[in-house]
């Protein structure tokens, strides 16, 4: 039985994505856009760079994944964000 998960996603020691990573990037999502459609409830993705921020933010739109996507540069913001998902996880199991 699949379960449901938040998905956090570090990614402050990126400064550029090459073609090649933007590829596998995009090609993940792909590849699981009906298990992220299906299980994850947020993902929280933590960036240092704008750049970085607005290539994860245009995959999320061309793939339209996951559900409700968050981008931040500060750890606080981001350590809330999934909490807040994991919530949903726990209210929902305990429904």
């Amino acid at each position: 039985m699949k379960k449901p998960f938040a998905l956090y996603l570090d990614a402050r020691k990126v400064g550029y994505l090459s073609s090649d990573i933007r590829i596998a990037q995009g090609k993940f999502f792909k590849d699981y856009k009906i298990e992220l459609n299906a299980y994850c409830v947020g993902a929280v993705i933590l960036v240092n760079s704008p750049f970085v921020s607005m290539m994860l933010n245009s995959i999320s739109v061309i793939e339209n994944l996951p559900k409700d996507m968050y981008t931040t540069f500060n750890e606080a913001e981001a350590l809330n964000k999934i909490e807040e998902f994991l919530s949903k996880i726990k209210v929902a199991s305990s429904s």
